[in-house]
């Protein structure tokens, strides 16, 4: 895993270089995106937006209401309108209702996979609304103590996500450090 100056994740804070890092996955103008599990600061979701232009499209899923309440409301404050909030939970397969099957040209997991249990789920039903040849960015912070992030044990190892993407069929086409706490990958179906 390499990490300079010049890679799309270094960012000089050395937390995440949001839009580095959506560049280098290939997200464009027209696209269709997820982010999977936006979060309250939709820091991704925000980039993506503007990236795929009022072309696009960007969901925002997440479990937690109240978060999508906030991340419509800082969508719309940006002039965004091209944003569709989705209350879903990853872990079930086909939840997410509002997103057909292979309806997504980039997936986004980011910090989202340590706040699961059951990683295979989540992986599953990423991979049920990519298109054939879609992919998935995947940042999680490393797996050793920092002193930022979740607790170690909560924390998911990129050796133990390629394996869930080989047996969901799904290739790993990029790996690398994504600033001083995270890892990251790109899968594509």
């Amino acid at each position: 895993m390499a990490n300079s100056p010049e890679h799309p994740a270094f960012s000089e804070d050395n937390l995440l270089n949001e839009r580095g890092l959506l560049e280098h996955v290939g997200v464009d103008v027209g696209q269709t995106v997820a982010d999977m599990g936006t979060g309250r600061e939709c820091t991704f979701l925000l980039e993506a937006a503007r990236m795929v232009s009022q072309t696009g499209k960007v969901y925002a899923l997440d479990v937690v209401k109240e978060i999508l309440e906030v991340v419509q409301g800082v969508a719309t404050q940006a002039g965004l309108q091209n944003v569709e909030t989705v209350w879903t939970d990853l872990e079930m397969y086909g939840a997410a209702k509002t997103v057909a099957d292979q309806t997504i040209d980039i997936g986004i997991l980011a910090n989202t996979l340590s706040q699961s249990t059951d990683h295979m789920a989540m992986m599953k039903e990423a991979a049920r609304m990519m298109k054939a040849g879609g992919r998935i960015l995947v940042v999680e912070w490393k797996p050793v103590e920092t002193v930022l992030g979740p607790p170690v044990a909560q924390r998911v190892s990129p050796e133990e996500i390629k394996q869930i993407a080989l047996q969901l069929g799904i290739q790993v086409t990029d790996e690398f450090e994504a600033g001083e706490y995270h890892w990251a990958l790109v899968l594509t179906k």
